[in-house]
């Protein structure tokens, strides 16, 4: 068989992928992958025993260094909560779109203190980094790169996931190698002398920053060719990364390996005549210079090694396989850090380029001779890759491939100039005061302006506001690996050779074995939310509640004056959760954290109608026998200033529950609703929506009898500065034995009743008693 080398890299990657999907799941695959290698047919030419044996290795060394940094991780918790004194080495300095600095620390003795740092100092991944946000002042990003410094800080597990099938931020900061963040109010920079590598590092960081202020124009063209050349996005406009997102070309931002891709492209030009092996050497240290300069980001760190490869098959006049070494470099970043595997950006670099290697070869046979050689690369990159980011970000660029086209184009220019511009401005900027060298200043910084400029109204034009970009829900991940899996093995060299062959049981055994996986992992990994008939949503400091079924109905929705959380919240749980509209969004009152979140949510996502007003009595069919009563008030009074006794209280019957939502009702409200129902057993529910968040002011010994539930659920904001909820009303479904479920303990609530009318509890974040 060829490429050995790229199926051992891949089964490594897939030992990575097992062992965080599931340790059991992983124990499974590592048992049946023994039994096919021990069983399977005898057919030397394509498996020897030798490369069987490598095989299951690389497995199983894959699901190690995952299970030996996932422990550095857990026993890094140890280091959270305490504020105390901490001394780090700076990786790098970046700012924060509210004008903060963050510092990315490398903690250096974090486990003095430690039973276990002697075990600590034989795992690899023992190393804690952590995110340290300061307000303070401080020395350029080329004078605190590589420094030694000293703070005081608490050291934080960052924010994991709090609602369904939403952005994990812990995830993303772990496949960044990151287990902490911090906040400190200053830090304090050390004696330690720098090493040769950071003195480096330092100086061509300086030259990154003398780059950028040394050029003449103005803000917005400055932020876009920094974010072209070196990733640095944190300062952007939110209006002009959207723009971009809507057009399907946001990759452009991230320095990708298109990038680099130009650099290769223009040395490529140079030394088309004559190239010598100091050609080749100049070429890879300027890449290492650049990926210096772009602080390595995973795009960057693959193709300087693809080209790297490539450069030294031309020196040893060796045959270079670009799958071979797309595998092998996989391995490498993985090997680096396990978690990377799990990262967009990793996933998203190696799929563009996977996709060219298996889909542009067989389109190149399938279009017409006059097509340009670039089209079917980029037509690979399209199919490899919309599916997966119409699956991440719920978004499909109707026009993306089209706009690539003249938007690559630019790109090619700007990042061409900008790159062969760096010397000369730098060089220009020492002597700026010299009028010769003022006027060639401003003459580079006017070429670079009319490249920029043209680039953002380019970017405008094809945006159009969003018109070509639609929303799309979240199908099944497992789905969307197998697919991806089928469609790379009909394109593959191996598929064609083995089908002109006629060995076409052969290939239906390959295609079974590649589909089993991907079956069994959803098997393992069962989303119980999906079966939830009700979700308490994490909002923050407020309340949501999703009715799902036939029709789809939101009870509140939040709402915070820091962030938008129609739009950052509401809206991409919706659409992951597979959910393509709300047949309505129904208020109790209109006090910001219950109601603003429906008023955002409806400018950027279809809902069909909205209800603020009501009165006890009227009910709201959501399909088959399940319907929405309102239960208060009898009459919403307009003059009443106390917007939470006009607050309705609505009574679910859905999925064979029946669920009360008060809203803010206080003690006043509770009376009335006594008053008004008693005698009957119309307040009696299995689910409580416990009213005001939890307040000392809400749910009195008297209500909760009379309403009796199963199970109280509270939506309230983490750390918030209200006190809820009061210790005293917990006390009180305590020692009636009714559980409470609270979402900022356990994130986003699901509840369903099955079949013989048990209830189940599903939470995001797990309870570690339960």
């Amino acid at each position: 068989m060829r490429r050995k080398l790229l199926l051992i890299c891949l089964f490594f990657i897939a030992g990575i992928i097992t062992a965080y999907l599931h340790l059991i799941f992983c124990l499974l695959c590592g048992a049946v992958l023994t039994a096919v290698l021990c069983f399977s047919e005898d057919r030397p030419e394509l498996f020897s025993a030798a490369l069987k044996r490598a095989v299951w290795i690389s497995f199983i060394l894959g699901a190690a260094l995952f299970l030996l940094q996932s422990a550095s991780v857990r026993e890094g918790k140890s280091l959270n909560g305490e504020e105390k004194v901490w001394t780090g080495k700076v990786i790098s300095v970046s700012r924060t779109a509210s004008g903060s600095s963050r510092l990315l620390c490398q903690l250096q003795n974090p486990f003095q203190q430690s039973a276990s740092e002697k075990w600590l100092r034989l795992n690899p991944y023992s190393a804690q980094r952590t995110y340290l946000y300061i307000k303070q002042d401080h020395p350029s990003s080329a004078e605190l790169t590589g420094k030694t410094i000293r703070f005081s800080a608490a050291l934080e597990e960052p924010e994991g996931r709090r609602n369904p099938r939403s952005f994990d931020y812990r995830l993303y900061l772990l496949s960044r190698g990151i287990a902490h963040t911090a906040f400190a109010r200053q830090i304090e920079l050390t004696d330690n002398p720098l090493s040769a590598a950071d003195i480096v590092r330092s100086q061509i960081l300086r030259i990154r920053e003398t780059f950028l202020k040394g050029l003449i124009m103005p803000n917005e063209e400055k932020q876009l060719l920094a974010g072209v050349l070196f990733g640095c996005t944190e300062e952007m406009p939110e209006e002009m990364k959207e723009d971009f997102r809507n057009n399907g070309t946001a990759h452009i931002l991230a320095v990708s390996g298109l990038h680099v891709g130009v650099i290769y492209g223009l040395y490529r030009r140079i030394t088309a005549k004559r190239r010598s092996k100091y050609d080749s050497i100049l070429l890879i240290a300027f890449l290492l210079f650049y990926g210096c300069i772009t602080l390595w980001t995973v795009s960057v760190v693959r193709a300087v090694m693809l080209i790297i490869f490539m450069t030294f098959g031309d020196v040893l006049s060796r045959r270079y396989d670009l799958l071979t070494s797309l595998g092998f470099t996989a391995a490498l970043i993985a090997a680096h850090n396990p978690y990377a595997v799990l990262g967009a950006s990793f996933q998203m670099s190696f799929l563009a380029v996977s996709s060219i290697s298996f889909i542009s070869p067989l389109l190149t046979r399938k279009l017409p001779a006059w097509v340009p050689e670039e089209v079917p690369a980029s037509l690979a990159v399209q199919i490899g890759t919309v599916p997966y980011c119409a699956y991440m970000f719920n978004q499909l660029a109707l026009g993306a491939f089209l706009c690539n086209i003249p938007v690559l184009f630019l790109l090619g220019i700007l990042a061409s100039a900008g790159i062969i511009a760096i010397p000369a401005v730098v060089l220009l900027s020492g002597f700026s005061e010299n009028c010769i060298c003022a006027v060639f200043l401003q003459g580079i910084s006017g070429i670079l302006q009319l490249l920029s400029g043209g680039m953002l109204a380019l970017n405008r034009f094809l945006s159009q506001n969003g018109s070509f970009a639609v929303d799309v829900v979240s199908g099944s991940p497992y789905l969307l690996a197998a697919g991806g899996l089928l469609v790379f093995f009909v394109c593959s060299e191996f598929f064609q050779i083995h089908w002109m062959r006629g060995e076409r049981k052969y290939l239906l055994k390959m295609i079974t074995l590649l589909m089993i996986p991907c079956l069994a992992a959803a098997g393992f990994c069962r989303d119980d939310f999906r079966k939830a008939r009700v979700v308490l949503v994490d909002v923050g400091q407020g309340d949501c509640m999703h009715i799902k079924g036939k029709k789809n109905i939101l009870l509140d929705g939040g709402g915070s004056p820091k962030r938008n959380i129609g739009k950052q919240v509401l809206k991409p749980y919706l659409l992951k959760n597979g959910c393509r509209r709300l047949d309505a969004a129904m208020a109790t009152h209109l006090h910001m954290d219950h109601y603003l979140g429906l008023q955002q949510l409806q400018e950027v996502y279809p809902v069909r109608s909205m209800i603020i007003k009501g009165k006890a009595g009227q009910k709201y069919p959501i399909g088959g026998a399940d319907y929405i009563e309102i239960l208060w008030p009898l009459v919403q009074d307009p003059d009443e200033e106390d917007e939470n006794l006009n607050s309705l209280i609505f009574k679910v019957h859905a999925g064979g529950m029946t669920i009360l939502v008060t809203g803010d009702l206080g003690e006043t409200g509770e009376q009335g609703l006594l008053e008004m129902y008693r005698g009957t057993d119309v307040l009696h529910c299995d689910v409580l929506k416990v009213g005001h968040h939890g307040s000392r002011y809400s749910s009195t010994e008297e209500f909760i009898d009379a309403v009796s539930p199963s199970i109280a659920v509270i939506g309230v904001g983490e750390k918030n500065t209200y006190g809820h909820p009061c210790p005293e009303v917990l006390k009180r479904f305590e020692r009636r034995g009714i559980p409470v479920y609270r979402t900022d303990l356990d994130g986003a609530v699901g509840i369903y009743r099955d079949r013989r009318g048990e209830f189940h509890i599903c939470t995001v974040i797990p309870r570690e008693n339960t």
